[in-house]
């Protein structure tokens, strides 16, 4: 018996200390491309530059540049990578499928469909405004359909699927119809922080803090999402309250981030199967899509812009 419980115990610091080194190694990294994507670029700076940045004010063309562009840029980069990797956790645990992703939940075509039909009539509020408008009106349709007789994996995928399928398809006819400016439609479809600024960031922050506040709270209330129905029942859960309130989460999570910088949905996807290759949890997929867009961006910036 003693036996037993002495190799329990030393399998369970074995454990915590492999999780340890993952969130480690996955946090150095992070820093690591931060650090690239806030030095590379037309203008190359040492870290030594930036630490100048930081504390000193100046009138410099390179300090206005750090400061309105590479520093906002960076920031929605990560925060909003974060969010969408954080989103695409909970979808994955929610419908219990590893192919599912921020779009399932309706919000990035609602989104595109909202922002398209503000640039048709010209409607007075921003881009990155109408964007959020669009993408948690979807998310909430979605929520509602699949609400109707208790929240099941299969019933919110299929409602988000529903929903997404007519909101392309409303996109597609207007495109079709020559009423709007497709050109910049569609580098807005593409997804794109070129035009990052301290207004476009504020918004994503005051969803991304709390939202991620609340998660690390909730850690043991996130495993119910893991649970079988049957199970989840004979054990005096609510399951459907749980999906429910998780999938509004990833909801507001998503619709700031597309509206921050377009409908990039893949970081959602990708990120929360690298978590789960290394065996990590909600935490390890926020550091991995915090890591993915900044350096993708870079890389794009680097390799195949210039």
């Amino acid at each position: 018996m003693s036996s037993t419980l002495a190799s329990g115990s030393k399998q369970v610091q074995k454990s915590a200390t492999t999780a340890y080194w993952k969130l480690l190694v996955s946090v150095v990294g992070f820093f690591l491309i931060t650090l690239w994507s806030l030095t590379d670029g037309i203008y190359q700076y040492s870290i030594s530059d930036l630490w100048t940045f930081l504390t000193t004010a100046s009138t410099s063309s390179e300090y206005l540049v750090f400061w309105e562009l590479r520093l906002p840029r960076t920031l929605i980069a990560i925060i909003g990578g974060a969010s969408l990797a954080i989103a695409g956790h909970l979808m994955q645990d929610i419908v219990k499928n590893p192919l599912a992703s921020p779009n399932l939940t309706g919000v990035m075509s609602g989104a595109s469909l909202a922002v398209l039909i503000a640039m048709m009539y010209a409607l007075p509020l921003p881009m990155i405004a109408w964007g959020v408008i669009g993408g948690f009106i979807g998310g909430i349709t979605t929520l509602s359909i699949s609400w109707k007789q208790g929240v099941t994996p299969a019933r919110l995928a299929l409602a988000g699927i529903s929903v997404s399928a007519f909101c392309q398809a409303a996109v597609t006819y207007i495109l079709l119809s020559d009423r709007v400016d497709s050109e910049s439609l569609f580098f807005w479809l593409t997804g794109s922080n070129a035009g990052a600024n301290w207004n476009v960031l504020w918004p994503l922050v005051m969803a991304f803090v709390p939202i991620s506040i609340l998660l690390l709270i909730c850690q043991r209330q996130l495993g119910y999402l893991l649970l079988d129905d049957t199970v989840a029942r004979s054990v005096g859960v609510a399951i459907n309250q749980y999906r429910l309130a998780f999938g509004l989460l990833a909801v507001i999570l998503t619709a700031a981030s597309v509206g921050a910088f377009g409908p990039v949905g893949f970081v959602g996807l990708v990120a929360p199967h690298i978590a789960r290759m290394l065996r990590g949890n909600i935490v390890i997929s926020a550091v991995i899509g915090a890591s993915c867009l900044p350096l993708l961006t870079t890389s794009l910036e680097r390799y195949c812009l210039l």
